[in-house]
């Protein structure tokens, strides 16, 4: 009976390392994921940029000056946005799992001394408090204040109003606040998360 039950454990432990592995690596992949989506964004906006006024960039040039380009600026950023919200609110999930891990480690060995991990340390929760908010300004200057500069410019330099125009400006009414909305959201998700660390602790 004690050899089924070391077996047993063993097993159990094994699973632990496991898991514990295999989250780490894709929470890394996700992390890396939704860093690409924000260096995407800010790449698409200054390609839009320099095909609006011919200036060649990374070997992207058009022929003439396209100023029509920016009027995709508010839907692009609206849709990197999405991609970059769901990759963060995924490394958000893991990030939560994965601090549980400290506290099932302690449950199976109840007489050794808790492991821990970052993902359940006071370390996290002050990252969520204090340089959460610096990233989410990144965010919003990216997604938000960028694209919404280059549409008020490109709707201050029209000279000719056309219906084409208005549904363009419908458009960028809709989706920048919603993109603004979902970038809210996924902050105010994240440093709802700030306590993970205690709750394992105390459990």
């Amino acid at each position: 009976m004690a050899n089924s039950e070391s077996s047993i454990s063993k097993e159990r432990v094994q699973f632990l390392i496991e898991s514990s592995r295999t989250s780490h690596e894709e929470l890394i992949f996700r992390i890396k994921h939704r860093d690409d989506w924000l260096k995407i964004q800010l790449l698409a906006q200054v390609i839009m940029l320099a095909l609006t006024f011919g200036i060649e960039i990374g070997g992207i040039k058009a022929t003439s000056p396209l100023p029509n380009v920016i009027a995709l600026a508010i839907p692009t950023s609206f849709i990197l946005a999405c991609l970059y919200v769901v990759e963060d609110n995924l490394v958000g999930y893991l990030t939560s799992e994965r601090g549980k891990f400290s506290r099932t480690e302690a449950q199976m060995f109840p007489n050794e001394e808790r492991i821990g991990l970052f993902e359940a340390s006071d370390a996290l929760d002050n990252y969520r408090r204090t340089t959460l908010p610096i990233r989410f300004a990144a965010q919003l200057v990216a997604f938000i204040v960028i694209p919404a500069g280059l549409a008020l410019y490109r709707l201050g330099r029209i000279t000719e109003w056309r219906k084409l125009h208005t549904v363009e400006l419908i458009v960028d009414m809709l989706l920048l606040p919603l993109a603004l909305g979902l970038i809210v959201w996924a902050f105010r998700k994240r440093r709802s998360l700030r306590n993970i660390g205690n709750i394992v602790k105390h459990a």
